[in-house]
């Protein structure tokens, strides 16, 4: 029964909601939280509210697992990474609002206990949450429930990070086969619907190298200040210098044999002060985004920039450019890439080969509808393979998405066939590719450039032994 995993969309609210309750309908907590099984009330609001919070959070994280056999989804798993935390505010536990029909005061003392657990073992040091990992009766002993913590450990363990979770009776077993040790327990009073004692299970597993200094999930938020629009340059130039077709095109310096290849900060305070050419290359970036906000243009297009960064430094590993194309008139000419066709000192020869012939397929492919381009993807070299570029392709999907009241648009996006791996993971299909001749302009070899489309939420499936 081989099983797929899937990272779950806005659009998929009401199915996490369905298999949320279904797993949890022969829990006797359940039957003194709510009437069980749960009514269409019950399922529509916990749906409202997931599809309301999705992706108001940028360390929680969320898979489905699908079953090719029965062609459906089985279950789901929900897991939050937790900075560190400083003041008094975050050992407060918050009431949960509860519906007219639940008992809220035994959830809520419930929840209670099970935060006060993990305050009380977890403390104010950062590590990763396991708060769900759930199938419906009839879906188990599938396989669901371990192939989603066998991707959810590696991912944690990629991290250097401990994982917690709260076990119910039924799911201890299962944790404790793949590593989780018990580390405290707490009861629940579930006398009125069973006389089995029900004793939850506070478990977890450490970091692999507790002397080592944990490798945080990246942060992805908006980048709109000159400061970090300098330092996502030096990045890009960075990690494209050493390309031969960048070189050649664009006269990108290549850091690995030259002295004034460009410098990266180890922190965030470093980049206060980019050297003027950052600082006019900065410039000009922020003056797209500010004009693609004037309301003369609003009906237009819009950009928004993303900036990934390692939470523990502030350092900036990376960044993401997404260009909203909204006029669908023929008669209007979108530029994704600034006012002019190539950048001053440009080889426009090559760059017309190479990328023009991609970028009229793509004008002649999305031509009279509302799309998305992701213009640039670019990831620190040293920070590679820390799932950089998935988190910050996963943040602009969701603004994609989210278009149109939630209808979302389609997507486009160039690729390297090293980089389509990624793209075909969160949705992307190849339907184009350009392959140059580089030693006509004194290079060695060819390059090939893939164009690829997203359909508007398309189901974003995994390796399942691939951490990202």
């Amino acid at each position: 029964m081989p099983l797929e995993l899937y990272r779950p969309t806005r659009n998929d609210a009401r199915l996490l909601a369905d298999l949320q309750f279904g797993g949890y309908s022969d829990d006797p907590v359940s039957a003194m939280m709510y009437p069980v099984p749960a009514n269409e009330q019950t399922k529509a609001s916990l749906a409202k509210d997931i599809a309301k919070n999705w992706g108001k959070n940028p360390h929680e994280h969320a898979l489905l697992v699908w079953d090719t056999e029965l062609e459906k989804f089985i279950g789901w798993g929900h897991w939050m990474f937790e900075p560190e935390k400083s003041g008094e505010d975050w050992k407060v536990f918050k009431p949960m609002d509860c519906p007219p029909d639940w008992d809220a005061e035994f959830a809520n003392t419930a929840l209670r206990k099970n935060f006060e657990k993990k305050v009380e073992i977890m403390g104010s040091k950062p590590y990763v949450y396991l708060q769900t990992v759930v199938t419906p009766p009839q879906y188990r002993r599938r396989g669901a429930a371990s192939a989603l913590l066998t991707y959810i450990i590696s991912w944690t363990a990629k991290h250097n990070l401990p994982l917690y979770l709260c076990a119910t009776p039924s799911g201890f077993p299962v944790y404790e086969k793949h590593g989780f040790q018990e580390q405290s327990s707490f009861h629940i009073d579930v006398s009125k619907v069973t006389s089995e004692p029900r004793i939850n299970k506070c478990m977890l597993i450490r970091a692999p190298s507790p002397s080592s200094p944990p490798i945080f999930p990246p942060l992805v938020t908006p980048m709109t200040t000159l400061e970090d629009l300098a330092e996502y340059l030096r990045v890009d130039d960075a990690a494209f210098g050493p390309s031969q077709l960048f070189r050649l095109a664009f006269g990108l310096p290549d850091p690995s044999a030259s002295s004034t290849a460009p410098s990266l900060s180890s922190t965030a305070t470093e980049t206060s002060t980019p050297s003027p050419s950052y600082t006019e290359r900065a410039q000009k970036e922020l003056n797209q985004i500010t004009t693609s906000l004037a309301p003369e243009n609003k009906d237009d297009y819009a950009r928004f920039y993303h900036k990934a960064t390692d939470p523990g430094t502030g350092e900036i590993l990376g960044g993401a450019k997404w260009y909203i194309a909204k006029n669908t008139d023929p008669g209007y000419k979108h530029r994704p890439f600034g006012p002019g066709p190539w950048p001053p000192g440009s080889n426009v020869e090559l760059c017309e080969a190479c990328f023009g012939a991609g970028n009229k397929f793509r004008e002649t492919t999305m031509a009279g509808e509302k799309h998305v381009l992701c213009c640039v993807l670019v990831v620190k070299p040293g920070a590679q393979r820390r799932g950089v570029g998935g988190a910050l392709l996963r943040a602009g999907l969701r603004v994609v998405d989210a278009l149109d009241e939630g209808k979302g648009w389609r997507c486009w996006i160039d690729a390297t066939p090293q980089g389509a791996g990624l793209y075909r993971r969160l949705g992307w299909q190849e339907v184009h590719s350009v392959t140059t001749d580089l030693e006509k302009w004194g290079g060695v070899g060819s390059d090939v450039h893939l164009g690829m489309v997203r359909e508007a939420h398309a189901r974003r499936g995994l390796d399942s032994d691939r951490a990202e």
